[in-house]
């Protein structure tokens, strides 16, 4: 891969998705605040994404650079959260 492919593919637009009650913790609460985060899609739990958490719980989605949701995923506890890609990844 060459230098400029890698840096495309780091780059990348992806979603961020965690259980609802993460936007709620004092990591993700204060990103969003300060406009590190922008303000998270709100949406119901389908079972698609296999987290850690209640059915009524919901699910917060971010659009970010694939480096800033790698860094924030690797905060969280095992099955609370994911990273979605690909062509219609804002639509999973």
């Amino acid at each position: 891969m060459t230098a400029e492919a890698k840096q495309e593919t780091e780059m990348k637009i992806v979603t961020l998705e965690v259980p609802l009650g993460e936007i709620a913790t004092e990591r993700f609460a204060s990103l969003i605040a300060l406009g590190i985060l922008p303000r998270p899609m709100i949406g119901n739990l389908t079972g698609k994404e296999k987290f850690n958490a209640q059915g009524l719980e919901g699910k917060a989605s971010f659009t970010l650079p694939r480096p800033l949701a790698e860094a924030l995923l690797k905060g969280l506890p095992p099955y609370r959260g994911r990273i979605v890609t690909g062509k219609n990844h804002e639509n999973e």
